[in-house]
């Protein structure tokens, strides 16, 4: 999501250098652009990764992302993982899909954006509803009981 933003609030015809300690972050970006129309949807975040694509692209931007390591005392990385850790308190902002002109449709689930390919989604989703339907049975609530009785001695 930052990256988005420093993309986001960058003037057209800039070139833009983000220092970050994602690597996948970094791959995913660069790939966007060689991933075939329907592949980006087996992506993570796909909807950032084709808002920075697509905002790069129309603000004519030169994006250059660099990988620096973690955690290694580096002043302005200590800086945003700080604010980051701040700003996961704060509401979440998302993209404006609808202006995405790249992308046809998008995957929602009670209103929420899908963030990870829909095989993987809908295998969550089905898992959930099996232990659910399992933990409710007559014959389970005991045993549960039991467990949670154990867990709180």
């Amino acid at each position: 999501m930052a990256i988005l933003t420093a993309v986001y609030a960058t003037p057209k015809h800039s070139r833009l250098c983000i220092f970050t300690d994602s690597q996948a972050a970094i791959d995913a970006i660069a790939n966007a652009a060689t991933n075939l129309r329907k592949a980006h949807r087996k992506l993570k975040n796909w909807t950032i990764v084709k808002a920075i694509e697509e905002i790069a692209n129309v603000q004519n931007l030169t994006l250059r992302l660099e990988k620096v390591k973690a955690h290694s005392g580096v002043i302005h990385n200590e800086t945003a993982d700080k604010l980051a850790r701040e700003g996961c308190l704060k509401p979440v902002c998302s993209p404006d899909l609808q202006s995405l002109t790249s992308v046809n449709a998008v995957s929602c689930w009670n209103t929420e954006t899908i963030e990870e390919p829909l095989r993987h989604f809908t295998k969550k989703l089905g898992k959930a509803k099996h232990s659910i339907k399992w933990r409710l049975l007559n014959r389970n609530i005991s045993t549960t009981s039991a467990f949670k009785s154990k867990q709180i001695q």
